[in-house]
């Protein structure tokens, strides 16, 4: 993978098994923008969906129901079918398992109102604490001024009043043990643009 991605908007779409209000969405990639800094240190994904409208769909539903849906998004983790993981029991005995996470929390564990309706400066806020630990010799650097750029300008071309910023802070007890993910350095937010029916993930981790 390069260190800076930008995947254009995909023919195919992608059905989600799932219903709100009996009405089946579907929601399509747009666009990715990947970006990696320091061989890795931290990852920036930015992620857009087209979906289907429906007015009477209460917004951090279409957050859940994206989070929980039969659509594969491994940037965090999430395989609709699991992630088989091989574990030794009390006993000694390997044992295959199954992990179903968002991220480092435990997938059908995450509630509608773990996702916290921010107003843009503060979203943004969070995403640039994260980055800016480390240290000032690192920040010195043109590689992490050009990652901190094109961050702010991710974020930028999303301002607009009618866009909602949502944060997924969910309680700690539901981090997963099997989880790749330092909490540290992992935020998960949401865009919705409800007129123009797009929901973008973003996504910073340590993976």
């Amino acid at each position: 993978m390069t260190p800076l991605e930008v995947t254009p908007k995909q023919n195919q779409h992608s059905t989600v098994v799932g219903n709100i209000n009996s009405i089946r969405m579907v929601f399509s990639e747009k666009q990715k923008i990947r970006k990696t800094i320091f061989d890795g240190w931290l990852t920036f994904t930015a992620v857009s969906f087209e979906y289907e409208e429906n007015i009477a769909i209460e917004s951090k539903r279409i957050i859940h129901e994206f989070i929980n849906s039969s659509q594969d998004f491994a940037i965090a983790d999430k395989i609709a079918e699991g992630i088989s993981i091989n574990l030794l029991n009390e006993k000694g005995i390997q044992e295959n398992i199954k992990s179903f996470n968002f991220g480092p929390y435990r997938r059908n564990e995450i509630k509608t109102e773990d996702y916290n309706l921010l107003n843009q400066e503060v979203f943004t806020k969070k995403i640039v604490e994260i980055i800016s630990n480390c240290n000032e010799e690192n920040k010195n650097q043109k590689e992490y001024k050009d990652f901190t750029s094109l961050v702010l300008e991710s974020l930028e071309s999303k301002n607009n009043a009618k866009k909602e910023f949502y944060f997924l802070n969910p309680d700690k007890n539901i981090v997963s043990d099997n989880t790749v993910f330092s909490l540290e350095y992992y935020f998960c937010g949401f865009i919705l643009d409800r007129n123009d029916n797009t929901l973008t993930v973003i996504q910073l981790d340590d993976k």
